[in-house]
Formats: C-alpha cells, structure tokens, sequence
C-alpha cells in the first residue's frame, strides 16, 4: 500500500556518468516490490513530483540511481541532510509470481534501474528460471551498475552491454534470439525511452512474441 513519508537524504554519490545514486533514510522500512517506484518531491513544493525506481533498500535507508535532468535533479543532488517527501511504492512494473519462468530483461540508458532491482532479488530468492539482460548505454562510462551485473553472472543469469557510440551497435530482437537459447519461452520486460520500447515491442511482436508475454515501463 502506498504512504506518504517524509526521508532525509543520507549520502549522493557517483554511480556512472550522468547519474548518481541517491541515499534516503525513512521513518521505517518501505515495503515494496522491485521494479516499483516513489515519487520525490521537496517540503513545501509537493505539487512538483518526480518518480524514481527503488534500486534497493537496507533498513529504513532506500536507494535510488538518477539521471541528471533539469532543476529537479540539481537540487536533489545538493540535498544532502535535507529533508524530501517520499510516496510509495507504486508501480506493476514487477516480477512475475512464478519463479520457473524464463525472463529476458532489456535496458536502455537509466531504464536499467527497475531492472537491476528485479535481477538482484530474483537471484537472491533463487529464482529457477533462466535470466538474460540486454543493456544498451551510449558509452560503457555512462551505464550504470555495470561492474555488479557483471559480477551477478552464473549458472542462471547472463548480461550482454551494448554501446551505441563505442561501435557495439544496440539491442535488437534478431542478436536477441541469436544468442539466448530460452528466447522462445520468455517474458519480456523493457524499460527505456519510449521510442526504443516501441522498437523492441514491434521487433518482438515481429518474431512471434505474443503481447501479454512483453511488459514495459517507459522512463
């Protein structure tokens, strides 16, 4: 159930190029599903919201990996020590109930955030099913938490990185198929700009994909 909360901002530290990682402490733990988000605001200014996904939470403090953009961001970067309203959680953008199901993750730019939720609890729970990740950033300094999904690599979850201006082309449904020997009994999750959503979900329809086997959240 969503609440209304008031945090501190903990700590605000570099994550990649263009993004940092943002620390909140809350009144008690959020209880939430990974792949949902918060709306941020500031005391007094409550009408001007922005969402953000959870990337992960420890007690009371909850993560989150943002992109720079506008005076909203700026200011929150320089919120150290300050206070921020937090609602939440929302979102359906989440983990199917059950755990054998194949699942292919694609990530364009900051959409990665929802996503490395999900692959980081899926792991930790155990999750049976096979797990892929295809994560396309322009270049290798802007791509977030590469170093821990490299890591996260096993028995049961690969990840592939794509850098559109480093020459390693992008995400496309036929490399896809190519090389993830489950594409054909898969969910899909996508999260990213709009237009590369709409590209892959046509890509995927094209390949015989059903719809209700490809879920999206746009950022």
């Amino acid at each position: 159930m969503a609440r209304k909360m008031t945090g501190t901002v903990l700590s605000v530290g570099k994550e990649a190029e263009g993004s940092k990682k943002v620390v909140v402490n809350l009144e008690e733990p959020l209880n939430f599903l990974p792949g949902q988000y918060c709306m941020l605001s500031f005391p007094g200014r409550e009408e001007d919201k922005r969402a953000f996904s959870i990337v992960a939470q420890n007690g009371n403090n909850i993560m989150f990996c943002i992109k720079k953009s506008r005076s909203f961001t700026e200011r929150l970067f320089s919120s150290t020590g300050k206070n921020v309203i937090v609602e939440g959680p929302y979102g359906r953008f989440v983990l199917p109930r059950d755990k054998s199901e194949n699942i292919i993750f694609i990530a364009g730019g900051i959409g990665i955030t929802p996503l490395y939720s999900m692959i980081s609890a899926a792991l930790k729970d155990e999750w049976k099913g096979n797990l892929a990740l295809f994560y396309s950033a322009r270049r290798k300094e802007e791509m977030c938490f590469f170093n821990e999904l490299s890591s996260l690599q096993g028995e049961n979850f690969t990840a592939r990185f794509f850098f559109t201006r480093q020459g390693s082309g992008r995400v496309n449904a036929e490399e896809i198929f190519r090389t993830c020997p489950f594409a054909n009994d898969a969910i899909f999750y996508i999260c990213g700009p709009s237009a590369m959503i709409s590209d892959m979900r046509s890509q995927l329809l094209k390949r015989g994909v059903s719809d209700d086997r490809i879920r999206s959240e746009e950022f």
